[in-house]
């Protein structure tokens, strides 16, 4: 396993965590980092415990995997820790990079105003993106 400084999270780096989505398995938080507060970041924290060596290393080799894998229509999470809010419970980060949703973008004017070509490109690319996230088994 490669080992990357930079890939790991300093959650003291970042300001008040909104809580966006919660789930039986994890919960999804939105902060802006406290020296650029206009960049908004993504943190996925798993909801166990992973205080055991050997499960932090499988979490680790697998995060890297997936963090090597280059797709062009896939940004992944960037950074780890085991570490969120004190708790031994993984937590992955990633920056905002669109301020809509697909299902916004795809019921404003604009989407109307696409030709066949662009509305087939998203499509695929959507579709290559859900395509490769299951091949890997990311749900």
């Amino acid at each position: 396993m490669k080992n990357n400084i930079d890939s790991f999270l300093n959650f003291h780096e970042f300001g008040e965590y909104e809580l966006i989505n919660d789930n039986d398995t994890t919960s999804l938080y939105k902060s802006s980092k406290n020296s650029s507060p206009s960049q908004e970041y993504f943190f996925r924290i798993f909801k166990f415990k992973c205080s055991s060596p050997k499960d932090q290393k499988i979490i680790l080799d697998t995060f890297y995997q997936i963090r090597r894998k280059k797709c062009q229509y896939l940004l992944s999470y960037s950074r780890i820790s085991f570490t969120f809010k004190e708790d031994l419970t993984p937590a992955f980060s990633m920056k905002n990079i669109a301020s809509h949703t697909l299902k916004q973008i795809l019921s404003t004017d604009m989407f109307t105003k696409w030709n066949i070509d662009d509305v087939l490109k998203c499509l695929f690319a959507v579709a290559e993106a859900m395509a490769y996230l299951h091949s890997h088994l990311i749900c």
